[in-house]
């Protein structure tokens, strides 16, 4: 199975005084706003998407005149990660940047689920740690077949590839003919400095008052992110959330709750 791996930018590091100072190297965007993005901030998601599909144009030009292509996010049960809300802004923009190429393959979206969730922070582990959690649960629909299909999987960040690792693996036991990797950000030191994602996600998502905020904004779309952070922060909190956003915000971070026995993850966390 052929694979590639695209990023719209790169997770740079450097220190002061002793303090770890993370950027984003290019400038198509900042961490603050990528952090909005992670806690549901689907402005931000719709942007990214955009951005990722124009990527479509540096791939071989085989992959541009496949017939079909099928797109996934990162894996998940029935609380979606903040990639998915890059799925349908990708799809549009890719399904224009072919066009432009003279290329008109039909992108279809699909799913990975996962059959257990992890009970721990795994932003904040370490390499060795996460690398005892690689994923071997990874399921497709029943009724999809992707032998010798072209296959994209989106995902906002590249820290250690091993969720990468995991994902080819599955795709590589169906007889995918290539699958191609598009990131947001990649992390070049990312086994070095695996705990970079948790202290991006949470730069401008730090209380509650950050999570009403997001929850108020009207291109809000509640993740699984969201939903450990808001269970992690207390019930005192969670009633103040649940009693000031839109109902059908909380609709559906009661459903993600209840649906993935978010409660039980969150306080097997240390």
């Amino acid at each position: 199975m052929d694979t590639t791996c695209l990023y719209l930018g790169e997770l740079g590091a450097r220190s002061n005084a002793g303090e770890l100072n993370l950027f984003v190297v290019q400038d198509f965007t900042d961490l603050a706003e990528y952090s909005r993005f992670k806690f549901g901030d689907s402005s931000v998601g719709r942007k990214y998407g955009n951005m990722l599909g124009g990527l479509v144009l540096n791939e071989a030009a085989d992959l541009l005149v496949s017939d079909q292509i099928f797109v996934a996010s990162s894996a998940y049960r029935t609380a979606p990660p903040a990639s998915q809300c890059l799925i349908s802004p990708f799809i549009e923009a890719a399904r224009s940047a072919a066009s432009s190429a003279n290329s008109r393959p039909t992108f279809t979206h699909f799913k990975i689920s996962k059959r257990t969730l992890a009970h721990n922070n795994y932003a904040a582990l370490s390499f060795k740690e996460r690398s005892r959690t690689l994923q071997s649960d990874l399921t497709l629909p029943e009724d999809l077949s992707l032998k010798g299909q072209r296959v994209i999987i989106l995902d906002d960040i590249r820290v250690t590839g091993l969720r990468e690792a995991a994902l080819r693996m599955l795709l590589e036991a169906e007889a995918v003919e290539h699958v191609s990797f598009y990131y947001v950000l990649n992390v070049p030191q990312g086994g070095i400095l695996p705990q970079a994602e948790a202290l991006i996600n949470m730069r401008s998502v730090k209380s509650i008052d950050d999570i009403i905020g997001l929850a108020m904004e009207p291109g809000f779309i509640p993740n699984i992110r969201l939903c450990k952070f808001l269970l992690a922060l207390g019930e005192q909190s969670r009633e103040r959330f649940f009693a000031t956003v839109p109902k059908a915000a909380v609709d559906l971070v009661l459903h993600y709750i209840k649906a993935d026995n978010l409660e039980d993850v969150v306080k097997a966390v240390p």
